[in-house]
């Protein structure tokens, strides 16, 4: 369903422990915005929060997300990447759903989904 690179997986954890949620998930989303039409929203979820009926709850090696079911279709395949360069560290999304990215890879279009 969804990859995480080590590099990705480090980094949420890293920012976990930041945020003292060394047992919450992380949320990702797909919403509206972006300069292509979808954006990625990745935050973190306490684990004191419930998880909604219309959410999944998937698992991979050292990682825990969240995603809602109408997401999913947009998110099969998805691999996360994180990276730092001259401007900062950022999360990189490579999506074979997607139809366009943005050069910044935070936004796409999904076309016919």
């Amino acid at each position: 369903m969804l990859v995480l690179s080590a590099a990705a997986q480090a980094e949420v954890q890293r920012l976990a422990q930041q945020w003292g949620l060394e047992q919450g998930w992380f949320r990702l989303e797909v919403r509206s915005g972006g300069c292509r039409s979808l954006t990625y929203v990745l935050q973190f979820h306490p684990p004191s929060q419930a998880i909604s009926p219309d959410e999944q709850a998937l698992e991979g090696d050292g990682w825990r997300a969240i995603v809602r079911d109408h997401d999913l279709p947009y998110l099969r395949g998805l691999t996360i990447d994180y990276s730092e360069d001259l401007v900062g560290g950022n999360f990189r999304f490579q999506n074979p759903n997607a139809r366009n990215n943005c050069s910044c890879g935070h936004s796409f279009d999904h076309g016919e989904l």
